[in-house]
């Protein structure tokens, strides 16, 4: 528990200093006893470099505009399949060295839920995404193959 007092700085004989809660209360003094307030620390991921740091900042930002009611945009739909399929943004792009299987079944996903969620034009896409036109219509076409095969399987 932590002590606040009404009167904090007590001036007397043209010297102000402060007292404490017993020397308050011996002078009759109010005292106010609340509980202490917790310690506000950042969240060390927050600024981190690592991979976990911007794991921890696209939750944040996806988090930020699910209480925001940010309409779906290309980047917050990106954001949100690179965070599920356990990839950074920055993973996801193009501009990227990483090529694969798994990377290009989730740049698909990310195509098909922009153009089903945003309705933009596939050049739109492509330059979001940094690749063609042709390439995002591909990747919609791929990942309407998967959704088909899941659901035969289901």
């Amino acid at each position: 528990m932590t002590t606040h007092l009404a009167i904090r700085d007590l001036y007397e004989a043209g010297r102000s200093y402060k007292i404490d809660a017993f020397e308050a209360e011996r002078r009759g003094l109010p005292v106010i006893v609340v509980p202490e307030e917790p310690e506000i620390r950042e969240d060390p991921r927050a600024a981190a470099e690592t991979r976990e740091g911007m794991f921890y900042r696209m939750a944040r930002d996806i988090q930020a505009a699910k209480q925001l009611g940010v309409v779906q945009g290309c980047q917050l739909i990106a954001l949100k399949v690179a965070y599920r399929s356990g990839m950074t943004l920055s993973e996801l792009m193009v501009n990227s060295d990483l090529r694969g299987r798994v990377l290009s079944s989730v740049r698909h996903r990310a195509c098909y839920g922009m153009r089903k969620g945003t309705g933009k034009s596939l050049p739109t896409i492509g330059r979001f995404l940094g690749v063609d036109h042709s390439s995002v219509s591909y990747g919609i076409a791929q990942h309407k193959k998967r959704l088909a095969a899941q659901a035969a399987f289901a």
